[in-house]
């Protein structure tokens, strides 16, 4: 009797602190029964949804936070998925209590009893708003960056660390006279040299300073015609401090070198 009362307890210690971590798991843990109504909630889920226990005991969660803002193919996906034994992972936008819209990642796992029959569903949720504002805002500053570099009337380029053309703005391949972009990324930045001894002394100085502003130097045209130009140049490092690749602006200046 002794014994059964001390794995008892052990059993109960157990189930007490596995309670307590689901509890108190900083992710939003919610368990469902197989029709997808509420068991049981952490309080992650009250502050992540502003519902508590009382408001979703009982109830499927789509009657609390579906935003609307996932079709109901999305959905039938989910459900499809967990239904067949299969653990659902995904993204979604979900509703606040007071009607506000938060991102969320999701893994629904089907969880079977003791006849190996899926009785209920265990999800484990993550508020990814924050990550999804500094993506949108990435994306935002991205396209900014993009409409300014192919507008600049000054040649902008990007060049891998050996020298390779990654990119270049309409001012650039039209001042080498190259009918587009992509004909001029076929090329290496020691193609366009009329000195090879300037792309020498350039590849050295970039190298050891990081960046070279003023740098003047002759470069030849598609058609064979030469040109000077000043050239402000900056490497972007690795993060084990090596070269990863160059940017620059450059600037026609043969008619001040003709003077």
């Amino acid at each position: 009797v002794a014994r059964d009362i001390s794995e008892r307890k052990l059993v109960e210690a157990k189930l007490q602190l596995q309670s307590a971590a689901l509890e108190a798991a900083a992710n939003t843990i919610v368990i469902t029964d197989r029709w997808g109504l509420i068991q049981w909630a952490n309080s992650s889920f009250t502050n992540l949804t502003g519902f508590n226990a009382n408001d979703a005991i009982g109830k499927k969660p789509g009657d609390l936070i579906k935003s609307g803002k996932q079709d109901h193919q999305f959905y039938e996906d989910l459900w499809q998925t967990i239904l067949s034994g299969q653990i659902w992972h995904n993204e979604l936008i979900n509703r606040r209590k007071d009607g506000g819209l938060y991102f969320e990642e999701m893994t629904i796992t089907p969880l079977r009893n003791s006849a190996g029959e899926i009785d209920h569903f265990i999800a484990v949720k993550q508020d990814v708003t924050e990550r999804k504002q500094v993506e949108a805002a990435l994306v935002k500053s991205e396209q900014a960056y993009r409409t300014l570099f192919e507008n600049m009337p000054i040649g902008l380029y990007r060049t891998s660390a050996n020298g390779n053309m990654l990119d270049a703005n309409p001012a650039l391949f039209r001042m080498f006279g190259y009918p587009d972009r992509l004909s001029m990324l076929e090329k290496n930045a020691e193609d366009f040299y009329v000195d090879p001894l300037f792309n020498q002394k350039f590849a050295e100085e970039i190298k050891t300073k990081g960046v070279l502003s003023g740098f003047e130097s002759q470069y030849r045209r598609l058609d064979n015609t030469t040109f000077w130009a000043e050239d402000y140049v900056r490497t972007i490092f690795a993060e084990d401090g090596s070269p990863l690749y160059f940017e620059g602006s450059m600037i026609d200046i043969t008619v001040r070198k003709q003077a």
